[in-house]
Order: structure tokens, then C-alpha cells, then sequence
């Protein structure tokens, strides 16, 4: 079973790379194959100058490293997305992955199975800053379905730290909380692959 994590941070050592690293580390323990990605070192554009050709079973005639990424996505049994929040906002990043994977809904997949249903978010901002509403935009995609991903929000005002620092993974109550959301995840990862065999 496979476990991808993709980061939106542009730092390669902040909070949001240096949490995943820690979740990964867990499933390692537990016997699971994992990757991580950065999407900043990815070349990725929005939608822009097209004829909906998504749509219309053909090719998208933007040439770069979405087409891969959404692969490896659905090629993965779970998902964890870590996302810092900038001015109350989740990364722009996120928002073009999020409106280049909506052609999967146009194709022969069943988009809530083989996408939404595995994925689960990391947030990382100050709620005072507006980071519970990041949350929200996320979320927003699971408005009407029957199931939500696995959240959870850490902001750094309340262990007295600077999210700037990056070393939020440092403090003793936010691995115990980190390790509670992972023990929550590896739960929803034996249920899918439980799942999968019953389907064989």
C-alpha cells in the first residue's frame, strides 16, 4: 500500500515539509511504501487558453507536470496533503492542482473514489490570521458527499511559537497531536485495504 505526500510549502525545511516528513516516518514504521513530493519543484500552470478539451476525453494542451502528478495521485491508496496558509489563504498551488484534477471528473474514473476519498489535509497558519478558514477552501470540495477527509490544523500561537522558525515538529504537544491524526490515518488506510481485498 501506498502512501503519497505532497507539500505546498516553498521551504524545503518548514513546518509543512518537516510534519509530513514526520507522518511518513510513521507509516514507514508500520510496513507502508511512501513518497513525498514538493509541487514547488514541479513545473505547474493553471487552466488558461484552452477549449475544455479535459472535458471532451482529450488532451490537455498545457504541457507540464500536472498530467504525472494527478498519476501518482491515483496510483496512491492515501493521500496527505500539507499546506501552510498565507494571509488566511491556502497556497495558490493548491488551487491550480485542485482545478486541473477537476477533469478527472469528465473521464472514465469514479472521481470520489479514486481521488477525494483519499485525501487528507496537514494545515499550518495562525487562526488569528484566518488559517480555520483555509480549512474551509479546502473542505469545500466534499460540500454534498457523504464522507470528509481527515484534518488537522495547527496553529503556531498556541504552543507560544513563530511559524516562520519551521520547527513547530520540535514541540511535545504537537507530535502528541500529530501523532493522534496519524494513528486516525492509519486507521482509514487499513480500512481501504480492507476494502481493495473485498473487491478482489
Amino acid at each position: 500500500m501506498k502512501i503519497l505526500g505532497l507539500v505546498f510549502s516553498a521551504r524545503n525545511d518548514g513546518n509543512s515539509t518537516r510534519m509530513i516528513h514526520y507522518c511518513m516516518e510513521k507509516f514507514k514504521d508500520n510496513s507502508y511504501e511512501v513518497e513525498i513530493v514538493n509541487i514547488n519543484d514541479l513545473n505547474i500552470n493553471p487552466c488558461s487558453n484552452c477549449n475544455l478539451e479535459c472535458c471532451k476525453s482529450l488532451v490537455c494542451p498545457i504541457n507540464d507536470d500536472i498530467p504525472s502528478l494527478i498519476t501518482k495521485c491515483l496510483e496512491a491508496d492515501l493521500l496527505l496533503f500539507s499546506l501552510p496558509t498565507y494571509c488566511g489563504h491556502l497556497p495558490s498551488t493548491y488551487f491550480i492542482l485542485s482545478e486541473r484534477s477537476q477533469a478527472l471528473v469528465s473521464q472514465d474514473l469514479n472521481y470520489e473514489k479514486e481521488y477525494l476519498r483519499k485525501l487528507n489535509f496537514i494545515f499550518i497558519g495562525n487562526i488569528a490570521s484566518g488559517a480555520d478558514m483555509s480549512t474551509h477552501e479546502a473542505l469545500y470540495s466534499f460540500d454534498g458527499l457523504n464522507f470528509f477527509p481527515e484534518t488537522v490544523l495547527f496553529s503556531s500561537r498556541d504552543y507560544d511559537m513563530k511559524p516562520i522558525n519551521g520547527d513547530l515538529i520540535e514541540n511535545a504537544l504537537v507530535q502528541q497531536k500529530l501523532n493522534a491524526y496519524v494513528g486516525r490515518l492509519l486507521k482509514k488506510a487499513s480500512d481501504i485495504m480492507e476494502m481493495k481485498n473485498q473487491e478482489l
